[in-house]
């Protein structure tokens, strides 16, 4: 009687459990498919791109069409960061796909795939708790680091994902789809060979503490794979652009000083990160320190203040750790016994959202409220998706027109903005001021040499009048002598040639210069 009481028990909490775990499934497909809708009725409205996924078009356009991977027919740089998704873009345009619709397909796929990401390594995270996990993807949804970089036409959104997924690989032990995972993460961004010796380095440092020479012996071959693929794509740099790192290295690293990198942490911490900072520490506290998640966020933070961030400063340069933080968050509100801790965790992630959407912290001057819209309206998400600056994507394409159409004898253009100018100017030979795809000025000094009062942006500190002189470029596209008290180091430098003060008369109608006939 009472084996047969005991059983019926047993029975009862099985079938509870059962039933809890079909509501925690229910409800996590509830909030998935909502996260999904609202990201698509976001994304899929066509917005300008950022200037520099153009570059990549533009690239992906010449190879597509026989000229090679180069930006200007006949010079071989690699003025690009992001080989996979060039790759595709070019197989695409191969097929004869527009390039603007194809790069949008693109973005919102690739944004789609790093809210699933997402919500992958937050389930690693928390086996059996589904619903939970399925906060991840909302709390992500909200961040303007993501909504700039899905909008932008680049390959931030496409890493970011691809860096959370070998993550989760790494801590569930599935070691060669952790090693294809980085392969494809180091070819979409070369900064996956951090990831890949931070994956790798931590397990590794600890066998040879344990002095185990056969597990290490054992977790030495796909780190060895991968070693093999960095040689080979590092021997067909050379042997294709005669250079061993991206030019783009050579143009954005240095020159600048480090307080920009400082101040784009301390403001993309403060307007978007903040609140999931205590639950991510607490989750470092609790764990050993060879998982690689807390190390990954440091490394993240001491590269972006390395490179000074980005002009834009929506924090796209972070987007990739804010899925560990979010993972990091929900754990420790899964995982932490006492309530007082548990119920300031809830708080924080419930005000997540808001705080990404509303919250402006007076020293983060890089994001602005429009205040003639009213609440739900969020000004900050609304430039995060904006990245046609101040309309002047639109007076680019005006002026591309119009020198298709009135002025064929020009041939080559110096500018600054590269990207959608030399994409509208196909066949035309662009020269950019700042070095991104041109291996000369990219190399040349540090804007700190000149005139401290100029403006400094990461990635474009460098210029070389006296060179862009001796190629004598038809036109040069730069504002006017003396109508900005700040401008760049290239502009600065240029106004200040002698030789561009003999051989160029500003063009009020086309608003650039043009050379003396």
């Amino acid at each position: 009687m009472q084996e047969s009481r005991s059983k019926d028990g047993v029975a009862d909490i099985t079938r509870q459990i059962g039933m809890d775990s079909r509501w925690d499934a229910q409800l996590a497909a509830l909030l998935l498919l909502s996260c999904a809708a609202l990201y698509l009725w976001e994304s899929w409205p066509l917005r300008y791109l950022m200037d520099d996924a153009y570059i990549s078009m533009r690239y992906a356009y010449n190879w597509s069409h026989g000229h090679g991977l180069v930006f200007n027919p006949g010079e071989r740089v690699e003025g690009y960061t992001n080989f996979l998704w060039t790759a595709i873009i070019a197989a695409g345009m191969k097929l004869g796909a527009d390039g603007v619709a194809l790069v949008h397909r693109m973005s919102v796929l690739s944004g789609l795939f790093l809210l699933g990401s997402s919500w992958w390594l937050t389930r690693t995270l928390l086996p059996g708790r589904r619903s939970l996990a399925a906060l991840a993807p909302l709390l992500l949804l909200s961040s303007n680091a993501f909504a700039d970089a899905y909008s932008s036409g680049l390959e931030t959104t496409l890493y970011a994902a691809l860096v959370t997924l070998a993550v989760a690989a790494s801590l569930s032990g599935k070691r060669w789809q952790t090693l294809w995972l980085l392969i494809l993460a180091t070819l979409t961004r070369p900064d996956g060979v951090m990831v890949a010796g931070i994956i790798w380095g931590l397990p590794f440092l600890w066998v040879l503490v344990q002095r185990d020479g056969k597990l290490a012996r054992g977790w030495l071959r796909e780190p060895l794979v991968y070693a093999g693929f960095l040689l080979v794509l590092t021997a067909c740099r050379w042997h294709y652009y005669h250079d061993l790192l991206p030019n783009t290295f050579y143009a954005k690293v240095g020159g600048l000083p480090l307080r920009l990198g400082l101040l784009y942490l301390r403001n993309n911490i403060a307007s978007g990160l903040l609140l999931l900072l205590p639950g991510a520490l607490l989750y470092s506290v609790r764990h050993s320190w060879r998982d690689p998640l807390p190390t990954l966020v440091g490394a993240y933070a001491l590269y972006v203040v390395i490179v000074r961030g980005d002009p834009l400063g929506h924090g796209r340069f972070l987007l990739c750790i804010e899925p560990l933080l979010i993972g990091m968050s929900l754990h420790s509100l899964a995982t932490v016994q006492r309530p007082l801790t548990r119920g300031v965790l809830a708080l924080l992630l419930l005000a997540q959202v808001p705080w990404n959407l509303y919250a402006l912290p007076s020293f983060a001057s890089d994001f602005s409220q429009d205040d003639d819209r009213q609440f739900p309206h969020s000004g900050k998400r609304e430039q995060a998706l904006d990245h046609n600056v101040f309309g002047g994507q639109l007076t680019i394409v005006r002026l591309c027109k119009t020198l298709q159409d009135k002025f064929p004898h020009i041939h080559s253009i110096a500018t600054v903005g590269i990207g959608l100018e030399g994409y509208c100017l196909e066949g035309r030979t662009i020269i950019d001021l700042v070095g991104l795809v041109d291996r000369t000025i990219a190399r040349s000094d540090s804007p700190l040499e000149h005139d401290q009062r100029l403006l400094l942006l990461p990635g474009h500190q460098r210029t070389n009048a006296a060179y862009v002189m001796q190629r004598q470029p038809d036109a040069i596209q730069i504002s006017r002598f003396g109508t900005a008290t700040r401008t760049l180091p290239c502009i600065q430098d240029l106004w200040t040639n002698s030789d561009f003060q003999r051989h160029y008369i500003w063009n009020e109608k086309l608003s650039l210069y043009l050379r003396r006939p």
